[in-house]
């Protein structure tokens, strides 16, 4: 198997075990691991995977623009098809 690179967007609660789980996996496969989040306090220790990034909030705003802008595309190229 190649090796890859996984982001992850969870807290360190979660994303110590997921990462500890993806490194040493039973393929000894070499994964590249990275934790994003838009709290610093909430990423897990950098000791634990390849980098840490601080995320701006996603905000109801943000997200139904792009909600908006995805369903015009789907219209426009007629690609209804693909969501059913």
């Amino acid at each position: 198997m190649k090796e890859f690179s996984v982001l992850l967007t969870c807290s360190s609660f979660h994303a110590i075990g997921i990462v500890d789980t993806l490194k040493n996996n039973p393929e000894n496969c070499r994964v590249s691991v990275y934790v994003a989040n838009c709290n610093e306090e909430d990423l897990p220790p950098s000791s634990c995977c390849d980098g840490t990034f601080v995320v701006p909030k996603l905000t109801a705003t943000i997200i139904s623009i792009i909600f908006f802008f995805m369903q015009r595309i789907f219209d426009r190229y007629n690609y209804a098809h693909v969501l059913t």
